[in-house]
């Protein structure tokens, strides 16, 4: 997969956003806004980046879910998949998975262009990832985060998961 502008970054560097510290304590947050790139540690059942969806541009993360921990081990390859439910969406999509904690260093981003026949189009998409395509990855937790944005900016909340390798 071919690493490309990185959703995950623009995010966090353009963008104000809230990220929960502790999953069982919904009162304490981060909020990051500017250039900063620092993030909180986070549990697996939060999101990091806050949906933005509209123009009539819906997609939803299907797998991994949150907190789904995912097999890579001896060469095992894994089913990343969305959907927007019927809505159409313009491509090319950008496919980012990020390192725990993230940062503009620990992110890995793929665009994807309408094809049927690998499984990508404007109603979503199949991509299959292996334990390679997060080498260089770190995550101080265990935990890696991922989501999906259309040509126009149109994305689902990210979804938190974790890898066995």
């Amino acid at each position: 997969m071919k690493t490309t502008t990185l959703l995950f970054f623009l995010l966090i560097t353009s963008i104000h956003f809230t990220c929960k510290k502790d999953s069982s304590d919904s009162s304490a947050t981060t909020t990051t806004t500017g250039t900063t790139t620092t993030a909180p540690t986070v549990k697996c059942d939060t999101s990091i980046v806050k949906a933005k969806t509209g123009s009539g541009c819906y997609p939803r993360l299907v797998t991994p879910v949150m907190c789904e921990t995912i097999d890579l081990s001896g060469g095992k390859t894994y089913e990343i998949a969305w959907t927007t439910d019927g809505t159409i969406c313009e491509t090319p999509w950008t496919l980012q998975i990020a390192g725990n904690p993230l940062s503009n260093t620990n992110i890995k981003s793929w665009s994807l262009s309408t094809n049927v026949n690998t499984g990508i189009t404007k109603y979503g998409g199949i991509v299959r990832i292996s334990a390679a395509d997060l080498e260089g990855l770190t995550t101080d937790n265990g935990l890696y985060h991922w989501t999906v944005a259309s040509f126009y900016d149109s994305y689902p909340a990210s979804q938190t998961f974790k890898v066995k390798k």
